[in-house]
């Protein structure tokens, strides 16, 4: 039991149900209610959804890999106490693999290859941004920031790029509240990391 609790702090379950719930809400507040016409069906945007998961799951991961001896002294360190990091790396390999595999069915489905460039551009992005990126000032701060916004932006690529909706102007709307909340997003996520490594300083 305590493994899986170990597991679902590593993965940062409380960040990745806010990210489902955000997602949700957009979706189905915003872009089924006031369009007329959208790409992604109930089940496609659930595959999308745990695929975007997924890849922020093992962003989470390959991040505390790298953070073993850092974690060491700033906070309790779940790798090495309660999952061993081979266990880690396979569990990042699995979430990556999970990704592209739901990457390819979004693909398949909607005709949409840019799915593709999106996802491997999170997985190449977490990778770099945990080994290189979040030790250089405010560089990693903004990667964070641009990715949690840009994660947001998902679904206007995703759902609504390619597809022709009746009510243009209705998508027009749509599209800038959904950037409107990415902006607030990467603000205030860019503000988050930057306290986050002023606390963790030592």
């Amino acid at each position: 039991m305590s493994k899986i609790f170990g597991f679902l702090k590593l993965i940062r379950i409380k960040n990745l149900l806010i990210i489902a719930l955000l997602q949700i809400l957009i979706k189905y507040t915003l872009i089924n209610i006031y369009l007329e016409s959208y790409q992604l069906d109930n089940l496609l945007f659930f595959i999308y959804l745990i695929t975007l998961l997924f890849v922020v799951a093992g962003g989470y991961i390959i991040n505390d890999i790298f953070d073993v001896n850092t974690d060491q002294i700033n906070k309790k360190n779940i790798i090495n106490n309660t999952i061993s990091i081979k266990n880690a790396k396979n569990s990042y390999v699995i979430m990556n693999f999970l990704t592209i595999i739901g990457t390819i069915y979004l693909v398949i489905k909607t005709n949409n290859i840019i799915s593709i460039f999106i996802f491997l551009f999170f997985i190449i992005s977490l990778y770099k941004y945990s080994q290189v990126f979040k030790k250089q000032f405010l560089i990693g701060n903004i990667q964070v920031a641009f990715l949690t916004a840009f994660s947001i932006v998902n679904l206007i690529l995703l759902d609504l790029l390619n597809e022709n909706n009746q009510n243009d102007y209705s998508k027009q709307i749509i599209v800038k509240i959904i950037l409107i909340y990415t902006l607030f997003s990467f603000i205030t996520t860019l503000v988050r990391e930057i306290i986050k490594d002023i606390e963790d300083i030592e």
